[in-house]
């Protein structure tokens, strides 16, 4: 999933934004819209090609929330890390939140308690079996 998306920066102005799933991974382009707008392409994944670097790239695994907030925005965390987005309607707003829930649950359901590592205070390591593992 991908496309042109607008990002609230640190100083509270929207700016455009290319931005891209790709994986347990979303990532955004803030250089060369121009040119990724031109890749325009209606076969494959993605509607367009990324071009240069991602200015960011957020692993959706481990601790991340989304919010929808209001109309066509959501809120999404991860960590300490707060990035909100806005798209051009409230349909828009729910597919990408729903793409993005659907990573965070998926990769929740793959992750499995394997033991426990507990350190003991002559510095040895002893790994432990959980009685249950679900």
């Amino acid at each position: 999933m991908d496309g042109f998306l607008q990002r609230r920066t640190r100083y509270g102005a929207w700016k455009e934004r290319y931005f891209r799933i790709e994986g347990y991974q979303l990532k955004y382009y803030s250089d060369h819209l121009t040119a990724i707008k031109a890749t325009r392409n209606d076969e494959g994944p993605y509607q367009y090609d990324a071009v240069g670097s991602a200015a960011e790239a957020i692993d959706l695994r481990g601790e991340t929330s989304l919010e929808p907030t209001e109309d066509t925005q959501f809120l999404l965390k991860h960590g300490s890390r707060r990035l909100e987005v806005r798209l051009e309607s409230q349909q828009q707003r729910d597919e990408w939140v729903k793409t993005l829930r659907a990573i965070v649950v998926e990769h929740g359901k793959r992750q499995t308690r394997v033991g426990t590592l507990s350190i003991e205070c002559d510095g040895a390591y002893v790994m432990s079996q959980p009685e249950a593992c679900s």
